[in-house]
């Protein structure tokens, strides 16, 4: 996910959010807007006539104006979300079974997932108690327990036919 922000030196709020952002781990590129005229320009786009304010944040496809802890955490959180649906959607197609049908059960895996890899350091699988490589998601078993199964244990893949469908 792409975290840019657009910031000035003297900005308060600005500091505040990049020092978030670097406390959460979150990687993000900064652009000072008094020193690039065309980030200048872009704001300009999204503010109209009206007075440019900074920080500005884009996280991913969402643009958060000023700074907020918690505005933050759940707009990262979303964006997250996201792009981890589609990476194991992809996923499932690849190996020829797919997602769990219903999104609500697959976001509360995917958030589950996001928690382990920022209290671990990785992905564990929120089923397994183990916390080894064998349990980052996509677990070593998954196909095997998706063949006995028809899922596997956390249900987030469940069995597809050959074309994954």
């Amino acid at each position: 996910m792409l975290i840019k922000i657009f910031s000035t030196e003297e900005c308060p709020a600005c500091n505040m959010a990049k020092e978030w952002l670097k406390k959460n781990n979150e990687e993000f590129y900064e652009i000072d807007i008094m020193k690039d005229k065309t980030a200048y320009k872009e704001l300009e786009k999204i503010f109209g006539d009206g007075e440019i304010i900074v920080p500005v944040t884009a996280i991913g496809q969402q643009i958060v104006i000023g700074f907020d802890e918690k505005t933050f955490e759940s707009t990262i959180l979303e964006e997250k979300i996201i792009e981890l649906y589609e990476e194991y959607k992809k996923y499932a197609k690849e190996k020829g079974i797919k997602l769990n049908s219903k999104r609500n059960v697959v976001e509360g895996i995917i958030k589950k997932l996001i928690e382990n890899e920022k209290k671990y350091g990785k992905r564990y699988c929120p089923c397994k108690p183990q916390k080894t490589d064998d349990t980052i998601c996509p677990c070593k078993n998954h196909l095997k327990e998706i063949e006995e199964m028809g899922h596997c244990t956390c249900y987030l893949f469940v069995k597809g036919d050959e074309n994954g469908n």
